[in-house]
């Protein structure tokens, strides 16, 4: 990695350049998307600091990313992306974001390595806001859309979060959230040794409860609740062309269509034994259901996910902080 960049005053950059070559484990430091890459990033900002008016402050970004692959050395994806954001007077934060995506050469949806798929260019673009967190309810919001003039995929996306303080001790958190993408293109299976992509439409949404109690100064309970729903159908099957575009094929891939759900319980019970140590119990209750008939009614669709089998975990977690400086004046 190699970066340089401008950290203090209203204006700021960075410029950075990091290689991942093909023969990086990506599990090696934990989560990474992708290997075998060389990413360019130039990222711009201006920032105000003190109150203006009916504005506490604000900050405007520019970012632009540009990836290789490092073998062989050839154009992956381009991406533009600004950003403004105010935190008004009355603590109300917006903001608002375009993303603009050239057409990416993309080496992974075809499932075999040396195969690309050209996805054409699109365009995200998403409005947000906060209300105040000081008072004992807020809500988060935000409306995204993207799309696509070439082969029409766009989606919209809607997502709604109150917040609760009941008091100093317990609060809430709702996440709802709804995706509705149309003319997604991508991979299905292979046949005659023909990797086969599909036209599909695919409708998600999320439901999240988290509530967070404090018993006592030392003694803290999470609980996380959390539904996800996801269904696809597929209307149209495709073969992958060697230079990365589709098809139309008279193929038909029976039993593509996917209705999938997962369902979550997260709580944890935390003892903090002294500042930054914590002693840690982790219940985890799980459900995944898949299936290939779409359901349209929720309340159904929860009966069956119920129906699978269900897998619980307990776990036991010691965390404890040594302070080089007290080890020293016991010496």
């Amino acid at each position: 990695l190699i970066k340089a960049e401008k950290i203090k005053g209203k204006f700021r950059f960075e410029i950075s350049n990091y290689i991942e070559s093909n023969k990086y484990d990506h599990n090696d430091l934990g989560y990474l998307r992708d290997n075998n890459e060389v990413v360019t990033n130039l990222g711009l900002g201006y920032y105000i600091f003190e109150p203006i008016g009916k504005i506490i402050k604000a900050e405007t970004e520019f970012e632009a990313e540009h990836k290789m692959l490092y073998k062989p050395f050839d154009y992956k994806q381009l991406e533009l992306e600004s950003k403004l954001h105010v935190v008004w007077k009355n603590h109300l934060f917006t903001g608002i974001s375009a993303k603009y995506n050239f057409e990416e050469h993309d080496y992974n949806e075809a499932r075999l390595s040396g195969r690309v798929f050209l996805r054409p260019a699109r365009l995200n673009s998403s409005i947000y806001t906060s209300s105040d967190y000081r008072k004992k309810f807020a809500l988060d919001t935000r409306i995204g859309l993207k799309y696509t003039e070439q082969n029409k995929n766009n989606k919209l996306y809607l997502r709604l979060s109150p917040r609760v303080r009941i008091n100093n001790q317990l609060s809430f958190i709702y996440i709802y959230v709804r995706e509705n993408e149309k003319n997604q293109f991508g991979y299905i299976g292979e046949e005659n040794n023909e990797i086969l992509f599909s036209k599909r439409n695919q409708l998600t949404f999320t439901n999240k409860l988290i509530a967070d109690y404090a018993i006592n100064e030392k003694m803290f309970i999470n609980i996380i609740l959390r539904h996800y729903w996801s269904k696809f159908e597929n209307k149209d099957f495709y073969i992958l062309n060697n230079n990365g575009t589709l098809s139309e094929t008279n193929s038909i891939i029976d039993n593509s269509n996917i209705n999938f759900n997962s369902w979550n319980i997260d709580l944890s019970f935390s003892y903090e034994l002294s500042p930054g140590s914590f002693l840690s119990f982790f219940w985890k209750n799980q459900l995944l259901s898949e299936t290939n008939e779409l359901e349209d009614n929720f309340y159904n669709n929860i009966i069956n996910t119920f129906d699978s089998p269900m897998l619980n975990s307990l776990s036991l977690k010691l965390t404890y902080y040594l302070d080089y400086n007290n080890l020293k004046s016991k010496k």
